[in-house]
């Protein structure tokens, strides 16, 4: 169903550190000689060891006044790590570059340590809301203001916790949706949802929309949430709002700040029929007489959409009759779960009957769940694959020397071949949607009408497929042209195909077929070359080499009789995309290429077979570079094609520097250099492995973004484990920090 205005997605907080990774550094370390202990400190933990017997004495005692309130590192002195649980404060510390904390740690303890050492665990990922469920391919990536380790449902015993959402911008939403069966149009239909909540305010536990984010959507429902005065209600659109309330038979105000389970159950009883039933710690407050049945028109109890579940918000508050105050969700929220299945009332009562986290947990597995997300632990579960929404920028550059270089641009889903043909990495293209967009075009000599007539083509390829290596057209894009000749691509035989469009009405091609049945598109590189020579005012030839033999060119195909070898208009390169499909007597089966492609080279003359055949026996990436910049023949353009291209993960979106000491007397420490650090911390500045002197210098951390965050990477929460040893007259002493994160 299509809605009015939407709600504006949380304003990021960019920048805000919720629990810092840099904290690492703000509280200290210690040890004491006298035995070995274990203490922790808001997601850090001191670990104390005496690897020997001696009979070191004294303390070793790191301290650091954070914001006022002197922190030390000692398990159990007065003002230590036990008592600074709660009175050692993080510190925000925004993401732009430049921002910095100045930590000046002082040994006061009577044991002078060696030098501590710095460094990370190279897990960076984003926090996730970790799917348990015996799949558990569906987690829930978290935005904005959410907390970890909040205290959790209090009828359990065993000490659970709970996610915290303030209410306002912090939510959380899946990875799984359509083509997933479950998740696919029309979606759930069957189904149950479970969830405790803890609120003193009125918004949106889960909801399942058609697209992630939260802006953009055209539908949802299979909404819960607290109303204004307290009820929990839920809502589905079958062919118009249907809302069940435990308003229906109680007056209870359930947005008390204590902690309740909700369990709503949907089941399809006729084509035209559904019943769908609520309770609320463990009673039926909803779908009793009157109110239980959805008459519906399609036959489905909820509207038929694919799409994912978004935790802690949803889009109820458009246009629902009784929505909640806010789409996000002011609370605390716990063992979420979704099955695939209407739980019966044994079960739902099962579930409720538990007095451990740990039973509910086993009563859920054996209720066999689509999705279950405990919201246990402390956020330390990354997640480190792809975001969805964060597409890949990479520019491949033009290695041809020539000062008007002509780039490219990563359109689509690109990524890289670490096998490339010659000893380097090549782009990897999937076949539907990646291409690259060169930039050059008119009014550029070589690019501007009649565009390039003498000219050749080299490029290396592998394929199972049929599709297009390169093609020549009017304007940049991928939809659009009038105009398209030039067109090298890989037909449905196999076969290596080249085609020009010399006079309109008369499409000309050259085929590998002329000379060999092979079929090229084997899995295998090869390397293709296209020569184009104007041999008089109406007469041209063209000519193709595969893996530097000659397979087309025979007197019977080789010579364009007409007034010029190729169309004249100006135009742009397409690598990996041609219109040769659009109209082409033997055009490919796709536009796109789906396979590799490296080593591409425009030439603006007509290679001799001594050139082919020395571009081709080039050994190595570096070679072949030399061979297209002049050492063989000097290339228009040279596409390498060895940039890393694929989904861009947060943690490439970050960098540290670690700078010890200031002024004359500064060292950057990462990444390794005299004099103070770099104002931008390096990209792939994330993993750290250094020593820190001691005693120790005032160390500054900055952590910045090295690149443009995506829409869709905002406010996510990036994380990196971290750790500072060091040893104390024979007592080695560590500091973890292992949860902390920074919201992008």
């Amino acid at each position: 169903m299509v809605r009015g205005n939407r709600p504006a997605r949380g304003k990021p907080r960019a920048g805000r550190v919720l629990a810092s990774v840099l904290t690492a550094m703000l509280v200290a370390l210690g040890a004491l000689a006298a035995g070995t202990g274990a203490a922790a400190h808001a997601g850090f933990s001191a670990r104390v060891t005496n690897p020997s017997s001696g009979a070191s004495s004294g303390t070793g005692l790191l301290a650091d006044t954070i914001g006022g309130t002197t922190c030390t590192s000692s398990p159990s002195t007065p003002g230590g790590i036990g008592a600074n649980v709660t009175g050692c404060p993080t510190y925000p510390l925004t993401t732009t570059p430049g921002a910095s904390r100045v930590v000046t740690p002082a040994s006061t303890g009577t044991l002078a340590p060696a030098p501590a050492r710095l460094s990370t665990t190279d897990a960076c990922g984003v926090q996730q809301l970790a799917d348990t469920s015996g799949g558990g391919g569906n987690p829930g990536l978290v935005f904005n203001g959410v907390t970890y380790g909040e205290p959790g449902p209090s009828r359990y015993t065993d000490g659970p916790t709970a996610v915290g959402f303030d209410g306002t911008t912090g939510w959380a939403e899946t990875l799984d949706g359509p083509p997933t069966p479950f998740y696919s149009s029309p979606g759930p239909q069957t189904f149950t949802i479970a969830a405790w909540f803890q609120t003193t305010g009125s918004g949106s536990i889960i909801g399942l929309t058609n697209a992630q984010g939260n802006t953009g959507q055209t539908m949802w429902d299979r909404h819960l949430w607290i109303d204004p005065a307290g009820h929990v209600v839920f809502g589905l659109y079958p062919n118009g709002f249907y809302e069940l309330s435990s308003a229906s038979t109680t007056a209870t105000d359930y947005a008390n700040g204590a902690w309740h389970l909700a369990v709503v159950t949907v089941s399809p009883l006729t084509a035209t029929t559904a019943t769908v039933l609520l309770f609320v710690d463990g009673t039926l407050v909803a779908g009793g007489v009157g109110d239980e049945a959805i008459p519906n028109a399609d036959g489905n109890p909820a509207q038929a959409y694919g799409g994912w579940w978004h935790l802690g918000w949803s889009n109820v508050v458009q246009r629902w009759p009784d929505p909640p105050t806010s789409a996000y969700w002011p609370g605390s929220l716990a063992d979420v779960a979704v099955f695939p299945t209407a739980l019966t009332q044994t079960q739902t009562a099962a579930l409720w009957g538990q007095t451990t986290q740990s039973g509910y947990a086993a009563q859920v597995a054996t209720d066999s769940p689509q999705a279950f997300w405990p919201m246990q632990g402390n956020g330390s579960n990354l997640y480190t694959g792809a975001v969805p929404g964060i597409t890949d920028s990479v520019t491949y550059r033009d290695a041809s020397g020539n000062p008007g270089t002509n780039t490219g641009t990563a359109e689509g889903a690109m990524a890289s071949d670490p096998a490339g043909p010659i000893g380097d990495s090549a782009a990897l293209f999937d076949g539907t949607s990646a291409w690259i967009q060169t930039a050059t075009g008119p009014p550029a000599a070589f690019y501007a009408s009649p565009g390039p007539q003498r000219f050749s083509l080299a490029a290396w390829f592998k394929t199972t497929t049929s599709g297009s290596i390169i093609g020549f057209t009017d304007s940049q894009g991928d939809t659009g042209q009038t105009t398209w000749d030039r067109q090298l691509w890989v037909d449905p035989a196999g076969h290596v195909v080249f085609g020009l469009y010399p006079t309109p009405g008369d499409t000309f091609e050259i085929s590998s077929a002329a000379t060999t049945p092979a079929s090229f598109a084997d899995g295998a590189w090869h390397f293709v070359v296209v020569t184009v020579t104007p041999d008089s005012a109406n007469v041209g030839t063209v000519r193709m080499y595969i893996d530097g033999a000659l397979v087309a060119g025979s007197p019977r195909n080789e010579v364009i009789a007409n007034r010029q070898t190729s169309q004249a208009y100006g135009g742009w390169w397409h690598l990996g995309w041609s219109n040769a499909a659009a109209g082409w007597p033997d055009g490919p089966s796709d536009p796109y290429w789906g396979g590799s492609l490296g080593q591409i080279a425009v030439f603006p003359s007509a290679l001799s077979p001594n050139q082919v055949s020395g571009l081709a026996g080039a050994a190595s990436a570096a070679s072949y570079a030399t061979a297209v910049t002049g050492g063989v023949a000097t290339s228009n353009a040279y596409w390498p094609l060895d940039e890393q291209a694929g989904a861009t993960l947060p943690c490439q979106l970050l960098g540290v520097t670690v700078q010890s000491g200031t002024g004359a007397g500064a060292a950057c420490l990462v990444p390794a250099g005299a004099g103070p650090c770099p104002a931008t911390p390096p990209v792939g500045g994330i993993s750290v492995r250094v020593a820190v002197p001691v005693p120790l210098a005032p160390l500054t951390f900055t952590s910045a973004t090295v690149a443009p965050v995506p829409a869709a990477a905002a406010g996510l929460h990036v994380s990196v484990a971290w750790a500072l040893q060091a040893t104390f007259g024979g007592f080695s002493a560590e500091l973890d920090h292992a949860q902390g994160y920074v919201l992008l």
